[in-house]
């Protein structure tokens, strides 16, 4: 197949231009292509993500025995990639749930927060959620949530909550 690139002529069975790279991928008949735009968006959000990748490592390898400072970079990272108003980073000790870092929080949402944390696993919050389920949790309104305990983290003006438990071997950390 040619290139539509470089307009080599690579072996039939070639995925990508022998001389180029470019995927040779055929659009199957009657599925749409992405737009210009979309192929964009998807390219910044990897660029965004390799970046966030890129500065929390290098600030592990910066302070190899202080994990303070690789939370914070976790909840600066979370922020930017979420598109979210604020984050926090929380740490599973087995038992109960601590907050370790957080990015954007005004003081009274550090209050309403550190009110609740820390406290262990279920149903009760979105972040206790994530560390019972060992999956991400999502609520878009935690005031509309009949499940949701915290009532001090909604009169704080808390609304749509994200979680995603960091997991090693399986077991939330």
């Amino acid at each position: 197949m040619q290139c539509p690139r470089c307009q080599h002529a690579n072996s039939p069975k070639a995925r990508f231009c022998e001389a180029c790279g470019t995927s040779l991928a055929r659009p199957t008949p009657g599925q749409p292509t992405a737009s210009y735009a979309d192929l964009e968006r998807v390219l910044n959000e990897a660029r965004e993500q390799q970046t966030a990748t890129s500065e929390i490592l290098r600030v592990i390898s910066g302070s190899p025995t202080d994990v303070q400072p690789v939370f914070d970079a976790i909840a600066a990272a979370a922020t930017i990639l979420c598109a979210a108003e604020n984050s926090g980073v929380f740490r599973f000790d087995g038992t109960l749930i601590h907050l370790v870092a957080h990015n954007r929080w005004t003081s009274q949402d550090l209050d309403a927060v550190r009110r609740v944390f820390p406290r262990p696993p279920g149903p009760g919050s979105v972040t206790a959620r994530a560390i019972l389920t060992r999956a991400v949790a999502h609520t878009a309104d935690i005031s509309a949530d009949p499940g949701y305990e915290v009532s001090s983290i909604v009169a704080a003006g808390f609304r749509a909550v994200l979680s995603v438990p960091m997991l090693r071997d399986s077991e939330p950390i």
